[in-house]
């Protein structure tokens, strides 16, 4: 057997190879050398494996298989090996504090024209037929452009990333394609008046930046490891979150808590710093109060009687356990739209696929329209912020049976809109019924 036969070792599976040493290598993804519609196992340990080896000899791989990098030499090239992961998570940050500031943007001037257009429907019926007419065509339209965009690209994101920060990889997910597909389906599913959230759709943009960065020749040094790779893709998670609530170290914890089922504690530190500077890039803007969840309250904080705390308790009880029956609802809405979309696991064409997505979207919208033009004419709808905003204020709310009233259409709107093919997100609607709740 050659040297080259010892080193390489046997074939596994076509794609991976087991070397003499035995551990396992996998051809490098980031380039496009895998198919981009298959999972793909990220080896995070064979560097570990290679360095701490009883013959700490490397084997006769090509050298895309092998996570070698040659050594730096002088000075500049130096310091650019030390500075490199801290510019990469500065630039992760930035870019993903643009884009969503472009998005958040754009929804918001979207709302504006929507609400001119419904303020000029005069008649009884006709602003509600025209409502619901108008959430049904954008709805159609965000399910549309999902579908041809990347159709991976409907749902929270957050799995997802849980799954790829587990060490598996289906390349598809981390495409250009797919931040366009996210951007485009999650404005216009906001705009037709579903309730969304946008935390899972910006925690996979982030992503999806983060790994375009990765792919810039300056960081290759970065991405040919995989390891490397999934700390950045942990870092941009925090970004994402930041991006939601404006909050750089409430998104990292947020984060840690979500995304990953397992947190090295070195990428703390990272992930604030990459978060942080995203916080830079609002700030600079003059939107880092308008990414907020809520606005803030500076009044001065008095101590709380028992019965209070008492009251408390009843909620965070109660809470848990709407909350569990929502988890429920949730997974048997899910499971029924899985079987329509794809009946006795039959493969359907691309345009059968897509009439039965627009169908279930369009019936969505339209189950949904009613009370949202409800909670229209109430004026307690909008942006999250504004909703939130107004269940915060210090003072008496005179709507006490809207209030009753809303929290109840909130759950359905918000079981309606999560189970749809569409890029979608589920923290915000939850966070303003229980803040609703709370309320009450």
């Amino acid at each position: 057997m050659s040297a080259v036969d010892r080193g390489a070792g046997e074939r596994d599976g076509g794609s991976r190879r087991r070397s003499t040493f035995g551990y396992v290598v996998t051809p490098s993804i980031l380039y496009g050398n895998a198919d981009p519609n298959k999972w793909a196992t990220l080896d995070v340990y064979s560097g570990f494996r290679r360095r701490h080896s009883k013959e700490h000899v490397k084997p006769y791989l090509p050298r895309s298989l092998v996570e070698s990098t040659p050594k730096p030499k002088g000075p500049c090239a130096l310091l650019w090996r030390t500075l490199q992961a801290p510019v990469l998570l500065a630039l992760v940050g930035v870019l993903s504090a643009l884009v969503s500031i472009s998005i958040s943007y754009m929804i918001k001037v979207d709302f504006q024209v929507r609400n001119l257009w419904l303020q000029n429907l005069n008649g009884t019926w006709q602003p509600l037929l025209g409502y619901a007419a108008a959430s049904s065509v954008l709805a159609a339209l965000a399910c549309a452009a999902t579908h041809a965009i990347c159709p991976e690209a409907a749902g929270s994101g957050v799995p997802e990333m849980r799954v790829v920060l587990s060490g598996a990889l289906k390349p598809v997910l981390l495409q250009p394609r797919m931040l366009v597909a996210k951007a485009c389906g999650l404005v216009l599913s906001l705009l037709a008046g579903l309730s969304v959230g946008k935390e899972g759709p910006f925690i996979h943009i982030a992503c999806v930046v983060a790994d375009m960065c990765l792919k810039f020749k300056p960081f290759k040094r970065v991405a040919d490891r995989d390891s490397k790779r999934l700390d950045i893709l942990m870092c941009a998670c925090a970004a994402g979150v930041a991006a939601t609530f404006g909050t750089p170290f409430g998104g990292v914890l947020f984060s840690i808590e979500v995304v990953t089922n397992a947190y090295f504690t070195k990428n703390l530190a990272r992930a604030a710093f990459c978060a942080t500077s995203g916080a830079i890039v609002y700030a600079i803007f003059g939107v880092e109060d308008s990414m907020a969840l809520f606005s803030d309250n500076d009044a001065a904080f008095e101590g709380l009687p028992a019965s209070d705390l008492l009251l408390f308790a009843l909620v965070g009880v109660l809470s848990g356990a709407f909350g569990a029956l929502f988890t429920t609802a949730v997974e048997w809405l899910t499971a029924q739209k899985l079987k329509f979309l794809n009946p006795s696991g039959r493969g359907l064409t691309s345009l059968e696929s897509l009439g039965r997505k627009l169908l279930i979207t369009v019936l969505g919208a339209m189950l949904v329209a009613a009370p949202t033009y409800y909670d229209i004419t109430l004026g307690i709808y909008g942006e999250s912020r504004t909703i939130t905003d107004s269940l915060f204020r210090d003072e008496t709310l005179g709507l006490h049976w809207s209030l009753l009233l809303f929290p109840v259409f909130k759950v359905f709107v918000t079981l309606v809109s999560v189970v749809l093919p569409l890029p979608v997100g589920l923290f915000t609607p939850v966070f303003i019924t229980g803040a609703a709740f709370g309320r009450i």
